[in-house]
């Protein structure tokens, strides 16, 4: 298929604080995450605390901010914050709305609903490249003013060509959340 995914990254941001981002996501009964079984079928997947065990002591020692993206469920993500040695989880899959996020742990876990009804800030205090207080704001996004940062996001994104190019036709209707799910899959799966 072309893809090459990366268990980790590390981002160095203009202030010079690395931080890594390990990715993991959740693994039903048959070791596929729960999905169209054609969709995954090209995929080997790896259990999340099994890729966490492997990635994290690498991952730790190049960063200063360690956030673990999950796509697991909150029960997992609490299950993840005790057995190791995060700063933050951002969570997925089982869609709670945890009002400004919990601290388990000593980790912020964050996760609100789905279909973007809500996003959460997560503001990060930070001194000598280490954390030294963590806070988590949620924001209902019908409600939310305008954000002048967001909106230069929205402009460079809206006129960047790349962006632009065809990648799949649709030939019915695209009437609910869903439908639109499938369709993006489809156009990143072609591309």
């Amino acid at each position: 298929l072309g893809f090459h995914l990366q268990p980790y990254k590390i981002f160095t941001l203009p202030n010079g604080i690395r931080v890594g981002v390990i990715g993991s996501t959740q693994l039903g009964a048959s070791g596929k995450p729960d999905s169209h079984p054609d969709n995954v079928k090209e995929f080997s997947f790896t259990p999340v605390v099994e890729t966490i065990q492997r990635y994290i002591k690498t991952v730790r020692k190049q960063c200063d901010i360690l956030i673990l993206l999950n796509h697991i469920g909150y029960d997992d993500d609490v299950k993840v914050a005790e057995a190791f040695d995060a700063d933050m989880i951002i969570g997925g899959h089982s869609h709670p709305f945890l009002v400004n996020g919990v601290n388990k742990y000593g980790e912020m876990i964050t996760q609100v609903e789905d279909k973007l009804k809500h996003m959460t800030l997560t503001i990060l205090q930070i001194e000598d490249n280490k954390i030294v207080s963590k806070k988590s704001e949620t924001i209902d996004v019908k409600a939310s003013s305008k954000n002048s940062a967001a909106e230069s996001l929205v402009q460079a994104f809206s006129t960047d060509s790349t962006l632009m190019e065809v990648l799949t036709q649709v030939e019915r209707d695209v009437d609910t959340y869903d439908a639109w799910g499938v369709m993006m899959c489809d156009s990143w799966k072609a591309e």
